[in-house]
Order: structure tokens, then sequence, then C-alpha cells
């Protein structure tokens, strides 16, 4: 059985009163707009009389409002999503026991039961929520007389309230393993993405280790062709660095056969030309 009527036609006919649910949320601070927020409220709504006066009068103010034609269902419905969100009705068994608990508690504290609004919302499960004979005169407890489920009392803890302990980690745990998936997940991305570009680089480094070999395949073997080469090289330089030491030796000897051919042929001018002197003061009777 479900216990919600359709939440996006329920949202889109009555968002004002699930709007004032939660400004009556706020002001008790009370947490909402997220499934696990259902059992804290329940648990609030159990033990703060004037929170449940508050949301008891609520409701009935709602329910007035729309002319009485407003089911439990609906009426439920509303503050499931007030508390809850809009996709509350759509966590499946993760919020099944906390909606019973709830709806049990609702109906127990007095909130007038009219018709439905009409046949546009529905209840989604396949059993519609009862409707209430208006010739029918049913008798409810008022909010202050809410009277607890009876059960073991442990350490001065009532088995319900464990109950809602529990059940409120069983919710917190399927969460927690929620996002522990979505981690999982997202990190054996990340290590997919990692082993692609460490594959990627592995490639690379095999293909540059195949190209150093063939590079270091082909110096090894024009090294020695490299080696007699510049052996030949060395050798004729060598070759024309005595060439060039033998020429400028022989220049050296010419240039000096140069110099004494110069400075004979100075001494012999001057013989000559003191020859001439004296011959030409001869001449003159000088001498």
């Amino acid at each position: 059985m479900s216990f919600f009527a359709d939440t996006k036609e329920t949202v889109s006919r009555f968002k004002n009163h699930i709007d004032e649910f939660q400004n009556l949320f706020h002001r008790h601070q009370v947490e909402f707009g997220s499934p696990k927020n259902i059992w804290r409220f329940i648990v609030k709504l159990k033990k703060d009389t004037t929170f449940r006066r508050d949301v008891v009068r609520l409701g009935n103010a709602v329910v007035r409002r729309e002319g009485g034609k407003v089911s439990l269902t609906i009426l439920f419905t509303i503050i499931a999503i007030a508390i809850g969100g809009i996709g509350i009705a759509s966590m499946g068994w993760a919020v099944g026991l906390p909606a019973a608990a709830l709806a049990a508690l609702l109906g127990s504290i007095g909130f007038g039961v009219g018709q439905e609004i009409d046949t546009a919302i529905k209840p989604q499960g396949s059993q519609e929520a009862s409707r209430v004979d208006p010739g029918t005169t049913e008798q409810h407890e008022s909010p202050d007389a809410i009277t607890p489920p009876e059960g073991i009392i442990v350490d001065g803890v009532s088995q319900f309230e464990l109950s809602i302990a529990t059940e409120e980690s069983v919710y917190a745990i399927t969460e927690a393993l929620k996002i522990l998936d979505e981690t999982l997940s997202s990190e054996a991305a990340k290590a997919s993405e990692g082993r692609r570009k460490l594959d990627q680089i592995l490639s690379r480094l095999e293909k540059l280790d195949g190209d150093f070999s063939a590079t270091s395949k082909y110096v090894s073997e024009a090294l020695p062709s490299l080696a007699q080469t510049f052996e030949g090289v060395k050798g004729d330089l060598n070759a024309q660095i005595e060439d060039m030491q033998s020429a400028v030796e022989a220049q050296t000897a010419q240039i000096g056969k140069l110099r004494l051919v110069v400075v004979v042929q100075a001494g012999i001018t001057f013989v000559v030309l003191a020859i001439g002197l004296c011959v030409l003061l001869r001449s003159f009777h000088v001498i």
C-alpha cells in the first residue's frame, strides 16, 4: 500500500499549503527538505506538545480552506513533501517504515478527513486511501492526548523511540552506502582513466626505446667509419702542416739570402760612389 497521493500533482495543486507547513517547521526549528528528516519530525511531533498543536491546527485549517474535500492521504502527502521533499514517494523501502509511522501518528492526532479533491489526484499505490462516510462521526483524540505505543522501557527509552532510532540509523546507513557506492564508482572511473593514461605513457616509452635502440645501432655501426675518416683527415692535416713548415723554412732561407745580397750590393754601391767622388774631386784639383 502506498501512503502518498501523486506528488507532482499535489505540488501543483497545493504548493501554497506545502509552503505554509515549511514555514511552520522553520519557526519550530525543524529541519526539512530531505527524506532523512522524517524520523526527527516524528519524534518532534510526538514529544513537543506546542509543535503538535500547531501542526494539527494548520492541517485542519488546510482542510477547511479546501471546503473539507481533502483526504487524509492528500494531507499526509502535503506534509510528507514539506518535510522530505518532492522525491520522497520514489524512495521506496527506505522511507516505507517512517512513512507508515508518520501516517499512523497523523491519523491518531485528529486531522479532519474529507473527500478526495477530485479524480486527478490518486494514491500512487494500487489501494486508495479509505474515504470517510459523511454520515459517520469519527471520534479523534485531542493533540495533547496522544498515547505512545505500548512497549518495553529500557533505560528510560521506550521501545517506540528505540525503533525510531534504529530505523533512522538504517536510513542513514542506506544513504551512506549510496554515497559510498557513488564514491567508489567515481574513484573506479578515475582509476580507469589513470590506467589509460599510464598505458599511453608506457606505449610512448616503448616507442622511444625502439627509436633509441635503432639510433644506438646506427651510431655504433657508423663510429668505425667516422674514426677512420677522422684519422685520414688528421693525417692530411699533419702533412699539410709539415709542408707549410717546410715552405716557411725555405722562405726564411731565401729571405736570408736576399738580405745578404742586398747588403753586398749596398756595400759595392757605396764603394763605387766613394771612388767616383774621389775622381771628381781630383779633377777639380781639390785633392
